[in-house]
């Protein structure tokens, strides 16, 4: 199961419900958490609200996301960094 979390406001609800739904292994992709990246989420949701878009972007705090799936019983075994996202390969623990 892979899941990207930039695009949905709830991130632990959705991280959450993915946990549960994966039986071994869960990857997720995410914006990081850099300052250009929480700069381009203030911009691109702006325009979206001009332009009267329902979609919104959100850079969620790495170690939120990495906290919960582990708190949903999953331990983090493979991480990539590929600008600008992350991607991480949980395991059931």
């Amino acid at each position: 199961m892979r899941v990207v979390i930039c695009c949905y406001r709830d991130m632990p609800r959705l991280v959450t419900a993915a946990a549960r739904h994966a039986r071994r292994l869960m990857a997720l992709s995410f914006p990081t958490g850099a300052w250009y990246m929480r700069a381009g989420e203030k911009v691109m949701n702006f325009v979206m609200w001009l332009t009267r878009s329902g979609f919104r972007f959100y850079v969620h705090s790495p170690q939120a996301i990495l906290a919960t799936a582990a708190s949903a019983g999953l331990r983090p075994i493979q991480q990539k960094s590929s600008w600008p996202w992350q991607i991480v390969v949980f395991e059931r623990a």
